[in-house]
């Protein structure tokens, strides 16, 4: 994702952001190529407009820290006598999870929500989620799917309408809530339907049974061998015939 960063109509430079939930030991060249391309693009424009591009790489892991190389002579191995003439690239990595509380205080809404959810896992607190109002709550839900492959946010976002305005709280908490009371209902539903098919099943299998104990002078277990009453049904058809 790219924003132009402009003062009033002068383009003061095209700032790049890079998503990261995972760690990448090859993000130098990554970057460089991005900023590369987009250079390439200011020398091809007519007339030509060069302005200064800055890649930042947004990395929402929690688990650990940035651990591999933000320059790009880490990348590989720069034999000693080649170390002067190879040119280094330094980038940009903030670890959201890992950003001071009065840094992400002051980030505007909904991105600060997103960083103090994933403060909250690092931390390994409960997240507590905010009662401000978030515009574009169902893009919210889906940047959150994409970054934590919690399949929540995805299950939430695909119930909100385009344009919604919640707050995070109903968001997840609510709206969670009431989904799981749903499929509860959904599943006591299903689970009442099979017992009422298998009872009667089951009492389609005695009535035969008992046809056969009276007619045949059979025990309840010779009747049932007889008529060869499913296995998953035996003993629900022995304790119905006492």
């Amino acid at each position: 994702m790219a924003k132009l960063w402009k003062d009033n109509e002068l383009h003061l430079a095209l700032l790049g952001l890079e998503n990261q939930s995972q760690i990448d030991k090859t993000m130098p060249i990554r970057v460089i190529g991005y900023d590369g391309a987009t250079y390439r693009n200011e020398l091809n424009a007519k007339p030509v407009k060069m302005y200064p591009v800055l890649t930042v790489v947004l990395y929402f892991g929690w688990e650990q820290r940035w651990t591999k190389p933000i320059r790009l002579k880490d990348c590989f191995k720069v034999p000693e006598r080649l170390e002067p003439f190879v040119s280094d690239y330094h980038i940009n990595v903030i670890e959201i999870a890992w950003l001071p509380d009065d840094v992400i205080a002051k980030f505007a809404n909904p991105f600060r929500q997103v960083a103090e959810y994933f403060s909250a896992m690092r931390k390994g607190e409960e997240y507590q989620p905010s009662e401000e109002y978030v515009r574009h709550a169902k893009e919210l839900l889906d940047l959150m799917s994409l970054l934590t492959e919690d399949v929540r946010f995805k299950e939430l976002k695909d119930d909100l309408p385009e344009g919604a305005s919640m707050t995070m709280r109903s968001l997840i908490l609510d709206q969670a809530e009431a989904r799981g009371e749903a499929r509860g209902r959904a599943e006591g539903e299903a689970r009442g339907r099979a017992e009422g098919e298998a009872r009667g099943v089951a009492n389609t299998w005695v009535a035969s049974a008992r046809n056969l104990m009276r007619s045949m002078k059979l025990t309840a277990q010779e009747a049932v061998e007889a008529i060869a009453v499913p296995a998953p049904l035996r003993e629900r058809v022995l304790q119905q015939l006492g």
